[in-house]
C-alpha cells in the first residue's frame, strides 16, 4: 500500500515539476489540456518508478566514478525519450533539457524526501 501512496505522490511531484518547466524553461512547452498533462506526469512517474533504477542499476559503475553526475544524463535521457515519443511535450534544444532536467530532478528530489518522511512505517 505504501508503494501506491508514493506513487501518487511521486506523479503529483512530477506534475507539479512538469507545470513549472513549462512555466519557467524556455523552449519547453506541454499540451494545454490539462488530462495529457496529467497523463504525462503519470507516464513519467512510471518510468522513473520502473525503467529508471534499472538503468541506474545497470550503469551504478558510471555513476560512481562521475560522483553521481550521470543521474542527470539518465533523466535527460528519459525526458528526451518522453519528447520524441509524445506529441504533448516539446523541448527544444540541449539547454533546455538540461534545465528542465534540473528542474524535475529537484523537485523529484523534494517529492521522495517528503514520501519518506511522511509515508514512514
Amino acid at each position: 500500500m505504501n508503494f501506491f501512496r508514493r506513487f501518487f505522490l511521486l506523479a503529483v511531484g512530477n506534475y507539479i515539476a512538469l507545470v513549472l518547466a513549462a512555466r519557467y524553461v524556455p523552449g519547453f512547452y506541454l499540451s494545454t489540456v490539462i488530462t495529457d498533462i496529467v497523463l504525462l506526469a503519470v507516464l513519467l512517474a512510471v518510468i522513473y518508478s520502473l525503467i529508471r533504477p534499472i538503468l541506474k542499476l545497470i550503469l551504478s559503475p558510471i555513476i560512481f566514478l562521475t560522483g553521481g553526475l550521470f543521474v542527470l544524463i539518465i533523466n535527460g535521457v528519459l525526458l528526451a525519450l518522453l519528447d520524441f515519443y509524445l506529441p504533448t511535450i516539446t523541448i527544444k534544444g540541449l539547454s533546455t533539457l538540461l534545465y528542465a532536467t534540473l528542474l524535475i530532478g529537484i523537485v523529484t528530489f523534494l517529492t521522495n524526501s517528503i514520501a519518506r518522511l511522511v509515508f514512514r512505517e
